[in-house]
């Protein structure tokens, strides 16, 4: 069944997030982009609502460890009292908005499975402002001369990470998937119980 995203995390939000909801603009902005990308791995975030702001974040890239995402989702593990985390997976957006799963899940258990799960960085890739791309190694990205002196007359206008193997890294997040979803079942079950 689709969910109403927007309508949905701003509930979230309005309820947990006392402090710099303005960060919330963002997430809408990345979200309706998502909307765009023909892969549902483009189109899956991890969304993250604490008493002092928001993040929402690529899920591959949370799964490479050292990539921007990676740091600010493990950033928190110590402390995370009032975090509610959810998977948003945007599947349609329409005239009547943007539609598709948000799925609830608890942080402090997700950060400690992620730190074990998550793979290093082996390449880079990218395009500079003028279009024209580049591929290297990751371990070269930062000392590389060449490569620096070119984005300081260019710039970078997109650039993603790749981990050595694809294929593990989905079977990573496959994984972290079913457990987020066993976490789910016994308190649906217990809600409707309740509900009888």
């Amino acid at each position: 069944m689709k969910t109403d995203i927007l309508h949905t995390l701003q509930a979230v939000l309005l309820e947990n997030t006392t402090s710099y909801q303005s960060d919330f603009e963002f997430d809408v902005t990345t979200l309706l982009e998502a909307a765009k990308e023909p892969k549902t791995e483009d189109r899956t975030y991890y969304w993250l609502s604490r008493p002092c702001g928001t993040w929402c974040l690529k899920e591959r890239d949370v799964f490479l460890k050292g990539s921007a995402a990676y740091n600010i989702w493990t950033h928190y593990e110590s402390e995370h009292d009032g975090f509610r985390a959810f998977r948003v997976v945007v599947e349609e957006k329409n005239d009547k908005g943007l539609f598709g799963q948000v799925i609830p899940f608890d942080y402090g258990e997700c950060v400690q499975r992620i730190k074990k799960a998550a793979l290093p960085i082996k390449y880079i890739t990218g395009e500079y402002g003028d279009g024209t791309t580049f591929s290297m190694q990751y371990s070269d990205y930062d000392t590389d001369e060449r490569f620096r002196t070119t984005v300081l007359s260019k710039g970078v206008k997109t650039s993603q990470v790749f981990p050595e193997s694809e294929d593990e890294l989905k079977l990573r997040i496959a994984r972290e998937h079913s457990l987020q979803t066993r976490r789910q079942k016994p308190h649906k079950e217990k809600q409707e119980l309740v509900s009888r």
